[in-house]
């Protein structure tokens, strides 16, 4: 990091006196991903500043969960229904259970592989934020949106197990009520979770742009202007799903004095250079999320292909069999949430791309404000920059963003449609 741009000319806040920091704003997120075995990082406060550490306590707990699992797929899975079940939503529903297990292991497996990586990346946004660019409003925000992302996530998960309960006492009252079965439902749901984790670290990227955007507009006595009153290029106002709106930053970033005094090119130079800096936290952020990013995207197609097959044979056929019902309901809040869950993660990818590029509207509409040769080289340089911004990939293999939500969920319709070609296996309860 650039001592000059950040020590000298860029008003810091007093981490110490704040009630939130970096490490107490991700907290949840932190404490229930790693329950899951998928966050190996713990955090302490070092000089005012939140300074993040590899656990080897949360990283052997991360390879204990990953060999139970290993286990319970190797001795407990029951894969005979592969080979001896004639009922299709119970040979869908277990391959739906397989490929979570796979995920999962997945996801631990990359955790304990990335957790170097992770805690570097962590270490840098914690030094940044010292300097203004993550401030405590921005913060708030995070901790906000993480509290709501695992609220409704566990909200999901209650109630889940009460229909599932309720559904099988009221299918037949000479069954015990199955605990393992219940247990792998909400397993295939807690996957979910996944989405909290890169909700929240988008967040982070979305307050570190804003932030910057607020600093950099005060350092050049930038003033607003619109052909319209409604009308604003800042990307200060963000949505939830469209419905709900908020402020990704609420507070009024002020520079410090001594960049007021450099002359404009010098100053476009330094928020160039601070932009370079923000932009290598994000590579680094893409590259812990790779490969499991390309994994889950691959796999969540997958199972969303079996769901949604599995909801409209069962609309199409009359099944009989017992927990025929509670299959049905599971597989239609299964296919609905991961659907919705996939939507709002590349809707947000493709946010933060837009927020990134969005800066360029700003420096070229500043551009018409400057008159020296010196101050449109440092914004043709910075504009340049911005225009070769790497988006978030996985693996670089194709791009996170809304532009792939078409393809991906045609191909799921595509598989659904080719499936329903087949003629679907017939049971002695299969009317």
């Amino acid at each position: 990091m650039h001592k000059t741009l950040t020590d000298n000319f860029i008003k810091p806040d007093d981490s110490s006196k704040q009630k939130i920091c970096l490490c107490r704003s991700i907290v949840l997120m932190n404490t229930v991903s790693a329950i899951f075995g998928m966050n190996s990082l713990s955090s302490k406060h070092v000089d005012g500043m939140c300074y993040f550490q590899v656990s080897k306590i949360r990283l052997c707990w991360s390879g204990f969960i990953a060999i139970a699992l290993i286990f319970k797929v190797y001795y407990f899975s029951e894969y005979e229904i592969f080979t001896n079940t004639l009922d299709l939503p119970v040979l869908l529903n277990a391959i739906t259970d397989t490929v979570c297990d796979s995920l999962l292991m997945l996801g631990l497996f990359f955790n304990i592989w990335k957790a170097k990586q992770w805690m570097k990346v962590m270490n840098d946004i914690s030094k940044i934020s010292k300097y203004g660019v993550l401030c405590r409003s921005a913060l708030l925000t995070v901790r906000n949106l993480t509290w709501a992302f695992t609220g409704f996530i566990f909200s999901m998960l209650i109630f889940n197990s009460a229909i599932l309960a309720y559904l099988h006492f009221s299918e037949t009252y000479e069954n015990e009520l199955q605990i393992s079965f219940i247990m792998r439902k909400i397993l295939q749901n807690g996957v979910l979770y996944y989405y909290v984790v890169v909700f929240a670290t988008i967040a982070l990227q979305m307050g570190l742009l804003t932030c910057f955007e607020k600093i950099s507009q005060h350092a050049l006595n930038y003033t607003e202007i619109y052909p319209m009153h409604k009308i604003s290029e800042s990307n200060n106002q963000q949505d939830i799903f469209i419905f709900f709106t908020y402020n990704v930053c609420n507070s009024k970033h002020v520079s410090n004095p001594e960049l007021q005094k450099l002359p404009n090119a010098e100053i476009i130079e330094h928020f160039r250079i601070l932009h370079e800096e923000i932009s290598e936290i994000m590579y680094e952020l893409n590259n812990c999320f790779n490969p499991s990013l390309l994994s889950n995207v691959v796999i969540e197609i997958i199972m969303l292909v079996v769901n949604w097959y599995s909801v409209i044979i069962k609309i199409v056929y009359d099944f009989h069999f017992f927990g025929a019902n509670t299959i049905f309901l599971l597989n239609i809040l299964f296919a609905v949430s991961h659907t919705i869950g996939l939507f709002v993660f590349l809707r947000n990818a493709q946010k933060l791309s837009n927020m990134v590029h969005g800066y360029n509207s700003f420096l070229m509409e500043y551009s018409t404000r400057v008159s020296t040769p010196a101050e449109h080289l440092q914004l043709r340089v910075f504009i340049e920059k911005i225009k070769q911004h790497k988006p978030i990939t996985a693996s670089g293999i194709f791009t996170v963003d809304l532009g792939i939500a078409g393809p991906i969920f045609a191909n799921i319709l595509t598989y659904v449609l080719v499936a329903l070609q087949f003629k679907i296996p017939q049971a002695s309860e299969v009317e």
